[in-house]
This record gives structure tokens, sequence and C-alpha cells, in this order.
């Protein structure tokens, strides 16, 4: 069963169709009308397992999007309005996408290419056969990537609906709830906000703004009564939850979150709080642990249902839930193990086992997060030496990006190329060109 079909018979049996789904700018769509939309949406897309890149904003029009290309068996690519050209160029080649919804005039875009209007969207339709997938391929994400190309990667619906299923449970979320969405449309948590609320008959509060606008984020929660949302650490203190009464339920991940904030919040509030942990080739997280008086920032709790973690020389290794592989799968079969008779996802990630719950103490390699985004400074650095720096190292320091490098170019030649390349969030904040950099007696760059 794939999203929509779960979707669909949820409203039926729950009988959801006169209760709001989505509000966005003030204007809410019912579950009936939803569907309505939906459906006729998913007229454009009459092939089956071709992909659909959504180049779009968050709005409603995205949902719809989304949904009908769920629909119609097709495979559904979102990808941030803000992506810079260059990267979102490259992407279209790599996915071969049969269509692209977006609300923008693509002029770089061949001849191979029709294009519709529909809804105020522009459709492009892909003229010659576009590439096929293979079932039970349904989304596709994409991800930071060492190789300074970002990893594309494939997953499937089947096992979206079981991890949306145990956090609707544990975040106490229903058709009487009010649910914020924030998160960037790119960024596969956004797939959880969406159906945690959608799943449970909640009603989806689409947030156009960016949530480190924390005046409006505060006064938009208070008017619409927001009772749950997903939300960066780094946020936590900047709003002012003395007016925020309605505010029970927040997921934070992505991220370490400040503990002294947390339980002041848990506390002072009643708040209920829950980490989520996972990367997104585990789909979208394999791990949710509920704030407790005793919790400590490292703790992730314990994996779901259906998922099981072991861990090998400090190693956090998954299995359950797993991705279907990437675009390039030699890159799967180097973070893939069988044990046991069991495949294993090699995460990355350095965890501990300590009173009966699993906790994060870093990660094996240099990728880290920051507000949510996993980056791996390999992409940015490879980048930086194939456009004029000699070596180019990116660091992140006290959660701002920093890149030294050396070379002939101007700092504001490689900010400009980087800007024109890569998403903000992947943009360094400091950029210093020096003399040298050091290294180890090894020869090694120090990091």
């Amino acid at each position: 069963m794939n999203l929509f079909k779960h979707l669909k018979n949820n409203i039926e049996q729950n009988n959801l169709h006169d209760y709001s789904a989505l509000t966005f700018h003030n204007q809410s769509i019912s579950y009936k009308q939803l569907l309505e939309c939906i459906e006729k949406y998913a007229l454009n897309f009459s092939s089956e397992n071709q992909v659909g890149i959504i180049y779009l904003k968050k709005s409603e029009k995205f949902i719809f999007s989304l949904l009908a290309l769920n629909y119609s068996k097709n495979i559904f690519c979102p990808i941030d309005s803000e992506t810079p050209l260059n990267r979102f160029i490259f992407l279209t080649k790599e996915l071969d996408p049969k269509w692209i919804i977006t609300d923008q005039l693509l002029t770089f875009l061949d001849n191979n290419y029709s294009q519709i209007n529909f809804d105020g969207l522009f459709i492009y339709i892909k003229r010659q056969a576009a590439k096929k997938y293979i079932k039970p391929l349904t989304h596709i994400y994409l991800s930071s990537g060492s190789t300074g190309f970002p990893k594309i990667i494939y997953l499937s619906d089947e096992y979206v609906i079981p991890v949306i299923k145990q956090q609707i449970k544990i975040i106490e979320i229903s058709e009487n709830s009010n649910f914020a969405w924030l998160l960037s449309t790119s960024f596969d948590a956004s797939l959880s906000d969406i159906f945690v609320s959608l799943f449970s008959g909640a009603n989806l509060h689409i947030c156009s703004f960016k949530q480190t606008n924390t005046k409006t984020l505060n006064k938009y929660f208070i008017e619409n009564k927001i009772t749950h949302s997903d939300l960066s650490p780094s946020i936590l203190s900047l709003l002012n939850f003395h007016n925020l009464h309605s505010l029970k339920h927040i997921v934070i991940g992505g991220e370490l979150a400040n503990q002294n904030t947390v339980s002041h919040l848990h506390n002072q509030f009643q708040i209920n709080f829950y980490n989520a942990y996972g990367p997104t080739e585990a789909t979208i997280c394999s791990s949710m642990k509920k704030i407790d008086a005793n919790w400590v920032n490292s703790d992730i709790g314990l994996p779901f249902d259906g998922v099981d973690y072991i861990i090998i020389d400090g190693e956090l290794l998954i299995n359950g839930h797993l991705f279907l592989g990437y675009s390039d799968n030699e890159k799967k079969k180097k973070k893939i193990e069988t044990i046991n008779n069991k495949i294993y996802y090699h995460s990355g990630d350095l965890v501990c086992f300590k009173n009966n719950s699993f906790h994060y103490m870093g990660r094996k390699d240099r990728q880290f997060k920051k507000n949510g985004n996993l980056i791996c400074p390999e992409e940015i650095e490879n980048f930086c030496k194939n456009n004029g720096c000699d070596i180019a190292v990116l660091y992140n320091i006290n959660n701002t990006l920093e890149l030294k490098y050396t070379g002939l170019i101007e700092i504001e030649y490689i900010k400009h190329k980087i800007m024109e390349n890569f998403p903000a969030y992947m943009v360094p904040q400091k950029i210093f060109k020096i003399d040298d950099i050091k290294r180890n007696i090894n020869g090694k760059i120090m990091i």
C-alpha cells in the first residue's frame, strides 16, 4: 500500500472528510478537498514508475503534486526551490525525470521538454522516453556526498508507513491537533511531518516563513493554536514559551539539542520533547526518544519495531526499513554488510549502549549536521579544489561553517562560486585565505 492509498483509507475509515487537512496563508482545505485536488493533479501523470521532480516552495500545491505522483504510481523527488541552478541541472541529468513541476520558468531546458500550464504551475514533460525505475521505488531524496556530488537515495513507501504509524503513537497526535510544518521540502524529515499530521487526521499548517524568524513563528503558533511541531534544537531558546500555551509536543532531531534548554522547557512549561534519530538511508528515522526528567542530549532511545541496532567497533549498524540503493550502487556496497543473514547499514555514527538506551557519541567520518541538514565537508572541499584552490578545509565551529584555503584566487570569487552551486545551508559563513594549512607528522592535513 502506498502513501496515497493509506491516506484515503484512513480518511474513509475515520470519516475525516470534513476535517481540516491543510492550512496555508489562512486558507483551509478539508480532507475531502485534498483527495479531490490530488486526483485532479494526477491526470497530468499518465505513465508509471517514472520520476517527477517537485521544484516548488512550500505550499498546498507541493502536497498535491507529491501525492498525485504517488497516487499515479510514479516517483516523487522534492528539490528545494532555492537550490542553485547548476546543482539543479546536474540533478535533472542524473534523474532523467519525466516531469518537472515548478512555479518557475526553466529556460535551460532543451526541446526535449514541452510545457503545460496547470493551476498556476508549469509542468515540463519530457517528449521522448524518460527513465523507468523498478518497483518498489516510490520516492527519492538527496543527501550530501563526499565526491563533490549529492547522494541520490532510493526509498520505498513500504517502510515509510510503519515509521509514521509509530511516530503518531509516540507524539500523541490526533484529529484535534494542529501541526506546524517548517522544514525544507528537500529534507526527508518533512515527509514525516506531512504524514504524521495527515495520517492522524490533524491539520497540517504549511509555514512558508523560515523557522529562524522567531517573531513571526511565535505569532503564528499563538493565532493558530499549534499543538505540535518539528523544530531544530537551535531555535528553542529563541521562542517565547510563556505565550505558547497550546504547544505541547515538539520533535527535535538532526543535531544535539542543548540539554539545559530542553530540560528547562520540559519542566517549566510541561512540554513533551521527542528526540528523533536516523539517517535518510534508514527511512526518515529509526528511533525516537520521549524525553523525561533524566534525559541527556546524547540519548537516542531504542530502535522502532522492525528495526535492529548493533554496535561494531563503536559504530552503529542498522537493520530494517532500509533504503533500496543509491543512483551509484557501488556506494551502497560500501555501506551494507550482511551479518547472521541480516542486512545492516553502516551509519558512520559512533554510539554506546548504557542505561538501556543508545547514545550518540559523534561521527566516524567527518560528516556533520547543521540545522538538521547533513553536510559532507569533502563535497565543498573538492569543489573548491576544482575551482582554483590548492588546498581547502571546511570546519564546523559552534554551528558556524568556516572555510580555510590556500591558492591565488580571491575570497569573493570562491564564495560566489560556492553560492552558485550549493544550497544556502552549505555556504560557509566565514572564508579565510591563508598561506598554509597545518599537517601532522605523516603529512596529513590536520582537521
